[in-house]
Parts: structure tokens; sequence; C-alpha cells
């Protein structure tokens, strides 16, 4: 039901209100100096459509 779903959405919206960060941390160099670890993938290619039917 999506008044309801609207509702709820609403209301822990309002339980996250009073909420407050400290986004100080941004600005720190230790948190500039972190950086991204990335992986490079491979293209492996499709198996079989069904794999469970019969050769």
């Amino acid at each position: 039901n999506t008044a309801s779903s609207t509702k709820r959405f609403k209301g822990l919206a309002e339980q996250l209100s009073p909420l407050s960060f400290d986004t100080g941390i941004f600005s720190d160099a230790r948190f500039k100096s972190l950086h991204t670890i990335t992986a490079q993938f491979t293209s492996v290619p499709a198996g079989r459509t069904d794999p469970f039917a019969p050769f």
C-alpha cells in the first residue's frame, strides 16, 4: 500500500531529523589522503541458457 509506505517513510525520516553529523572529517588531511582501491575484472563468457538441461 503506497499510502502506508509513505506514512512509514515520513515517520522514519522524522526520527532521523534530530541527528547531526560533524563533517569536519572531510577536511582532515588523513581523510583526503585516502584513495580508492579498485580491481580489474575480465569478461567471462556466458554459460548455457539452462545449466540443468541435458546435453
